[in-house]
């Protein structure tokens, strides 16, 4: 959508005044009528940088400070006449009562307008956003494979493609090492200092442009955690409680069906562990990600955060844009050594993964060493055949293809043939990669220096919009 905020409007001719200026606007072509204080439907909809408007799609609103119920205007393109106009006297009697518009757009793109009629004159200020892209990857040191196939692997891929193919305008990504995350599992200061630069350095290596993606460390930006107390605090207990993640980790891989918070098994729980899914949320608000890229496993998380965000809305009022999932495509990785838990850097054995800066002698023994079974042939089915599948699917996604795809190439093969081009296929991939890396870890001064300059680009998007936050909670 695109939204428009009215304040300070105190009649219904105020607010047509926002309309007709932004008509006549090179930036909008929109126009509302009206007659005798009513409000009309969409007269003009031609839409900016080439993006058509849905008239369909169009609603309009006066919402009340006292966080009641909005006076709705127009819905859907159809206005709701006659209007209320007691109730809308009483509204705009309000010291911060809002008018609000929503254009349903035919692209990712948005603008915020926001429109002060305080003063003799329409001002309008244009926030312009392209779609945005935010993820986030905890300092483990060197990612495994698992990592660069499950997340890494699509941002590379991200940052060359545009997420609607009719905008002319690139999409903005943003990648945070969540190094506060990382502190609801505590380690050494120094271990944690050490898996932060090589985080850093490993996305470097895997392909991630500094040039076109913000990549930098959570805990310098502030507005994180300032951010995540405002959403904390409107946030219901019981949702966090729901959250299956922090139960998997209290409970490694044993059943947690009925476990909560109240639960004696849960209470050495650790505050953080419990309340994280709140920084997470506000991780992604604080840029107006449009997008976060995910696997299955995580789309919990995205739903809380847009259930956060219309917490946030019905008592604050409107601020964010709810963030879609862009699921990826690839399926989890599995540990080579239990092919029924995924591969991980916590496990320790380290045959159980793929490290991207293992030799090429560690991958081949590695593979060789893989779970799989005595059924002759090559075929896919994690169910039965969880072994082999799991190779199957890593070959499959370092390829670019479906495992059904790789049964018909390896048809014939051996268990040995097929570990042999899987490790080929690694090889090949994580080769380059080792490489890259070996000559970023000499050069610590770069990499420092570019998440140094990507940090100050972060801090002043999220300072502006935690400005705008605060200013909406009270807190300037």
């Amino acid at each position: 959508f695109l939204t428009i905020e009215v304040t300070g409007a105190r009649t219904f001719a105020d607010a047509k005044q926002v309309a007709s200026t932004i008509a006549t606007s090179s930036l909008v072509k929109t126009a509302f009528y009206g007659q005798d204080a009513n409000w009309g439907r969409i007269l003009c909809a031609v839409g900016y940088a080439g993006v058509a408007l849905d008239t369909n799609k169009v609603n309009m609103a006066i919402y009340p400070g006292d966080n009641s119920d909005p006076l709705v205007l127009v819905k859907g393109g159809e206005p709701l006449l006659p209007v209320d106009e007691a109730r809308a006297s009483e509204i705009l009697k309000q010291e911060d009562m809002r008018v609000r518009v929503e254009l349903g757009l035919g692209s990712e793109e948005a603008r915020m307008y926001t429109c002060d009629l305080s003063h003799d004159y329409v001002s309008i200020n244009a926030d312009y956003r392209v779609a945005r892209v935010f993820s986030g990857i905890q300092p483990t040191g060197v990612p495994q494979l698992g990592n660069y196939l499950g997340s890494i692997k699509n941002w590379v891929t991200l940052q060359s493609q545009h997420l609607d193919p009719a905008s002319s305008q690139p999409h903005d990504q943003y990648i945070s090492i969540v190094d506060l995350h990382a502190l609801t599992v505590p380690r050494p200061p120094a271990r944690l200092r050490t898996d932060t630069f090589e985080m850093a350095a490993s996305l470097i290596a895997c392909g991630i442009d500094p040039s076109r993606t913000v990549l930098f460390r959570q805990s310098t930006v502030h507005a994180h955690t300032q951010l995540m107390w405002a959403l904390a605090c409107i946030t219901p207990v019981g949702w966090l409680n729901r959250m299956t993640q922090w139960k998997s980790k209290l409970h490694g891989s044993q059943q947690y069906g009925s476990l909560n918070v109240h639960s004696a098994a849960a209470q050495s729980l650790l505050t953080g562990l419990f309340a994280y899914p709140v920084l997470m949320a506000a991780d992604v608000l604080l840029y107006g990600a449009t997008h976060i890229p995910v696997g299955d496993d995580q789309i919990q998380h995205i739903e809380f955060t847009r259930d956060v965000c219309d917490q946030f809305h019905k008592t604050y009022g409107h601020v964010f844009s709810a963030p879609r999932v862009l699921l990826s495509q690839t399926k989890r990785v599995m540990s080579l050594k239990d092919p029924l838990r995924k591969m991980s850097k916590s496990d320790p054995n380290d045959s159980s993964r793929i490290n991207l800066t293992d030799s090429d002698d560690a991958i081949i023994r590695k593979i060789r060493k893989a779970h799989t079974d005595s059924i002759q042939g090559i075929s896919y089915d994690p169910v039965e055949r969880p072994g082999i599948s799991s190779l199957l699917s890593i070959y499959a996604a370092l390829r670019d293809v479906s495992p059904e795809q790789v049964v018909q190439e390896m048809e014939g093969f051996t268990n040995l043939q097929m570990k042999e081009a899987v490790a080929s296929a690694v090889i090949e991939t994580v080769g380059p990669i080792r490489e890259h890396m070996a000559r970023l870890v000499d050069d610590r001064g770069y990499v420092e220096r570019v998440l140094r300059e990507n940090e100050e680009k972060a801090k002043s998007v999220a300072e502006d919009n935690w400005q705008n936050i605060a200013k909406c909670i009270g807190l300037s």
